[in-house]
């Protein structure tokens, strides 16, 4: 139930209730939302997860887990390749500069390349959690027409505005 009701926010749904994902990486946006957004006034998958098990305090398990429950959405651009590994992106939004460990992005991203990820931070350093949605001409354009006013958003700033990320998935489909 919870996989069609993020589904059909994305307008993937038919009437009939039959999912209509042209592709994986479709399914994978509706799998996000499903995970890491808040359905109502109640937990996330993941921090449901997080309620049912015990992981040993001061882990890496307990740190990752803890993060993942404190996600933000960033639209970030590529700065330079990070010197240990990874990348260091800017947050456009706040002109931070992040250090994002991802690997594949590493070895495929140019410079200046702009995209949104949902991210979560373990340590000194950001991960995505799979889902990234390039940031071309035409979806910059519907967003701005949509949020006129980033900066005077605070949710959206901080990377916790649910409309916006629904409507960043949405219009990239």
């Amino acid at each position: 139930a919870l996989l069609l009701e993020r589904a059909k926010r994305l307008g993937l749904l038919t009437k009939q209730k039959v999912l209509v994902a042209q592709s994986e990486a479709e399914m994978t946006l509706v799998f996000d939302l499903a995970i890491y957004s808040k359905r109502m006034a109640s937990a996330t998958v993941i921090e449901m997860y997080r309620g049912s098990c015990d992981p040993e305090r001061g882990s890496a398990e307990e740190r990752v887990l803890e993060a993942m429950c404190d996600t933000r959405f960033k639209l970030l651009s590529v700065v330079r390749r990070h010197p240990e590994a990874g990348l260091v992106v800017r947050d456009l939004f706040t002109q931070e500069e992040l250090w994002l460990m991802d690997e594949s992005l590493a070895q495929s991203a140019q410079e200046d390349t702009s995209f949104g990820a949902r991210v979560f931070q373990p340590l000194d350093f950001w991960m995505t959690t799979g889902v990234l949605v390039p940031l071309i001409p035409a979806l910059i354009l519907e967003l701005a027409r949509d949020f006129p006013s980033p900066v005077q958003d605070q949710a959206l700033r901080e990377g916790r505005n649910a409309r916006f990320i629904e409507a960043v998935y949405k219009t990239a489909i």
